[in-house]
């Protein structure tokens, strides 16, 4: 027995220096246990890796960073701690310097509420929220504390690849701050005008997400109310299906630039009863895509006129490049709850619009900037199922089923999308390049690939232009492992 202990030993000493001998590796100290792991893209092929441990000893939490750039060198980060569990609000990279939105509460009893986010007798939550500039050049760290042991009065942090936007809404106006860095944090107010203050009120009562549109995009959000950013600007639609109406609002983020607000009426504008609908925003126009029992269809909307400039229906306009029956597949598919339709549009190379449409299990996906499809930073380490209402809104895809190991379970459906090419004038166009000029990686193949590691616990990964590259625990070896791979040809 002991003899076979000895070669099962061996053999997975040897299964390791052979597979893993050339990769990355960081082991915590007795004393530190993982709590979770986190990976993210933070460039064309760069890429931010954490560990998040807590300390038995000091009694508190560390998180350890490193960061990949493109020609693949780790640089090893200074340990962050912390007196609390912290989560990542935002990330993001600039100038040499990573910058972290770091948060951590604490619990406190309320006496007596002063405002609509403090109930009277009951306990409330503090919030501390640090930003913290890791330069990567010389590894020197600042913190500075944009929330103190207070209550979080921002609705939202919006990532973006050199800054992160937080967004406080008031019953007037938005306040926004563009963070780029510890000393470098811009603050606009946007006023709306008092003949939009009914709109403005109807706009934020419900709770949104946020498209990220500077990756490939392929099923996006399935909220109602969503933001895009785009060029300065940041576009909000609010689809209410009891009124069928649509508001949409046009923010700048140049100051003194006053917002445009806009109500599209549903009703009057088509002439046949629609039983689901989704919308997607890209370049100044809302694309709005329907369906009912006999056809599926395509309206293209002028997002500051509120006018038509492309209206199809599939039978009709699309036949000559799209198999009816495939069609009639989707469409008999498509439902108000269960199986949500989406819409997404992407730049291909060669400046034309592909535009794909599909659906979604509405109990099982959810979406935000591609967040938690990746990474599931706080519910990796919880042996536990949870709803899609309850992941945090500012967080992204949701993949509710967790397995032991923190490693998420592929949601599988029977794909039934669609894809068509449109010129900037809507034409249809047939026999031309369809590659985006952002590259579509098959996430869902290459996560069933990784899961297949071996002893592999708290995995995250990251998806780059050229590189996947992603982070585990080795239970048999007690070490961390981050590996990078290039993408099959």
């Amino acid at each position: 027995m002991k003899t076979k202990n000895i070669f099962t030993s061996l053999f997975f000493l040897f299964y390791f220096v052979i597979f893993y001998a050339n990769d990355f590796q960081f082991a915590l100290q007795k004393h530190q246990k993982p709590v979770n792991t986190f990976s993210g893209n933070i460039g064309k092929d760069s890429s931010i890796h954490m560990v998040v441990f807590k300390d038995k000893n000091q009694k508190n939490y560390g998180v350890k960073s490193f960061f990949v750039d493109s020609n693949d060198i780790v640089t090893d980060l200074e340990i962050l701690y912390f007196t609390k569990k912290p989560d990542i609000l935002s990330y993001h990279y600039r100038d040499n310097i990573v910058s972290l939105l770091v948060q951590t509460h604490r619990f406190v009893n309320n006496v007596g509420g002063n405002n609509n986010r403090q109930i009277s007798g009951y306990s409330k939550k503090l919030y501390t929220i640090s930003l913290i500039d890791m330069n990567i050049s010389n590894k020197e760290v600042k913190k500075l504390d944009l929330v103190d042991d207070q209550v979080d009065l921002v609705d939202a942090y919006y990532r973006l690849d050199d800054q992160t936007l937080a967004i406080e809404i008031q019953e007037e106006n938005l306040k926004i701050k563009k963070i780029k860095n510890s000393t470098l944090i811009d603050s606009i107010s946007i006023q709306f005008k008092k003949n939009d203050s009914l709109l403005v009120k109807e706009m934020f009562t419900e709770s949104f997400q946020f498209v990220r549109t500077n990756e490939y995009v392929k099923n996006g959000s399935i909220s109602d109310a969503k933001f895009y950013y785009e060029k300065q600007k940041l576009y909000y639609t609010n689809y209410n299906k009891k009124d069928k109406k649509i508001i949409t609002a046009t923010i700048s983020l140049q100051k003194d630039v006053d917002p445009i607000i806009n109500e599209i009426q549903l009703s009057p504008r088509y002439s046949f009863k629609w039983t689901a609908m989704a919308t997607y925003v890209y370049e100044d126009h809302l694309f709005l895509f329907c369906r009912n029992s006999k056809d599926m269809y395509l309206d293209v909307i002028n997002f500051i006129t509120g006018k038509s400039v492309h209206k199809a229906n599939f039978m009709s306009a699309y036949s000559s490049v799209l198999d009816p029956k495939k069609i009639n597949s989707l469409n008999s598919k498509l439902s108000y709850y269960l199986n949500k339709p989406t819409i997404t549009v992407n730049k291909t190379r060669e400046r034309n619009m592909l535009i794909r449409f599909d659906y979604v299990k509405s109990d099982k996906y959810y979406y935000n900037d591609n967040w938690w499809f990746h990474h599931q930073f706080m519910m990796q380490h919880q042996n536990v199922t949870f709803p899609p209402t309850t992941v945090p809104n500012r967080f992204g895809p949701n993949e509710p089923y967790i397995n032991e190991d923190g490693i998420p379970d592929i949601i599988k459906k029977k794909d039934l999308s669609l894809e068509i090419i449109l010129d900037p004038s809507y034409n249809i166009l047939e026999n031309v390049d369809s590659k985006t000029i952002y590259k579509k990686i098959e996430t869902e193949k290459f996560i069933k690939q990784i899961k297949k590691i071996n002893g592999a616990k708290f995995l995250t990964s990251s998806f780059t232009e050229n590189f996947i590259r992603y982070l585990f625990y080795s239970k048999t070896f007690k070490t961390f492992v981050l590996k990078t791979s290039t993408y099959p040809k």
